[in-house]
């Protein structure tokens, strides 16, 4: 289903994807001390594409993760954190 307008772009690493492939995410915002949560998936991905957030992935650092999400022109950042597993 496409939605007129929405906008979105995902950041792994050095790995940025974006409309109009298919994502679907959940972000869990919490207001304890734990540090909020987000579920992401990326659909139709092309073989090279997976193989660069795999390499992004494997490193000894830490991956980071950016989801920006909108409409045309006025997206923001919904979830900046860092990466914990990642299936591909």
């Amino acid at each position: 289903m496409r939605y007129f307008g929405r906008r979105w772009e995902l950041s792994v690493g050095g790995v940025r994807v974006g409309t109009p492939l298919s994502i679907g995410f959940e972000v869990e915002k919490n207001l304890a001390k734990e540090p909020n949560t987000a579920t992401i998936r990326v659909y139709n991905l092309a073989e090279s594409t997976r193989r660069l957030v795999t390499e992004e992935t494997t490193g000894n650092g830490r991956t980071r993760v950016e989801l920006s999400a909108g409409y045309e022109g006025q997206t923001g950042a919904i979830f900046l954190g860092e990466l914990d597993s990642a299936y591909v």
